[in-house]
């Protein structure tokens, strides 16, 4: 769910172009739409607590298109085409801008998009001993297990595809992050602090066991099994990256 405005804005800019053309009118008029109802809530620590969160979805990929906004109740609905890779922001006063990165299927979709206030971000920096810097970019990502799974101890190696370095990813020890931690605790979840902007891969074995990739580009081998997410980091934004259903080993 590149820089941080793209490759072409990046060339337009070096080369004295034009700005960007104007986005297409409303999302809509793919040849095989899909109707994406989705609802901004507030990310919390008790998943349970549902505080909707008024803001606009921005397509971008597979197309630019309008700024949606959501209802007084954080609903907005969407058209976006069948089997694509999707790129969108969000954004919502207070909260820290979320890129989506997301893989759309052939049937229609129905999910609440998590926002991150700024406040938790400094909070959860400060767990770590790290400051957010605001030229560079965040990343979360969680594995989630079905029912009866356990998704402790899964490790994720995260790398720049821009540049080919290797990036540091944290995990969580007792639901808090943890400069220690070598693994995921049961929550399944890491994140990446301060990235340079670009593009990234994320790799684990467990995506391979993944029946939904809720968001984050899949990348298959030649077996067919997922052996890791592409995702776009940018400037003082967080990519959320979320995959369900996960068995263990």
């Amino acid at each position: 769910m590149s820089t941080p405005r793209d490759l072409a804005a990046l060339a337009a800019l070096a080369l004295g172009a034009c700005a960007e053309p104007a986005p297409d009118p409303y999302c809509g008029g793919f040849d095989e739409p899909l109707a994406y109802e989705l609802s901004l809530a507030k990310l919390t620590l008790d998943v349970d607590d549902y505080v909707p969160v008024e803001g606009e979805l921005c397509l971008e990929l597979p197309r630019r298109c309008d700024c949606v906004p959501t209802d007084p109740n954080g609903f907005l609905r969407v058209e976006a085409p069948a089997r694509s890779d999707l790129l969108a922001e969000v954004h919502a006063p207070g909260y820290l801008t979320t890129v989506l990165v997301h893989t759309s299927t052939d049937v229609p979709h129905a999910s609440t998009l998590r926002v991150l206030d700024r406040a938790t971000v400094m909070i959860l920096g400060g767990a770590i001993g790290e400051r957010t810097d605001r030229t560079r970019g965040q990343m979360a990502i969680r594995a989630a297990p079905a029912e009866g799974g356990d998704v402790t101890g899964t490790v994720f190696s995260l790398r720049n595809l821009d540049t080919g370095a290797e990036e540091r990813v944290i995990y969580t020890a007792g639901g808090v992050p943890s400069v220690d931690a070598t693994a995921t605790d049961a929550t399944g979840v890491a994140i990446g602090v301060n990235l340079p902007v670009g593009r990234y891969e994320i790799a684990s074995p467990v995506f391979a066991t993944c029946s939904i990739h809720e968001a984050g580009w899949p990348r298959y081998d030649a077996e067919g099994r997922v052996r890791a997410l592409e995702l776009v980091v940018r400037a003082d934004s967080v990519t959320l990256l979320d995959t369900l259903r996960c068995f263990g080993p």
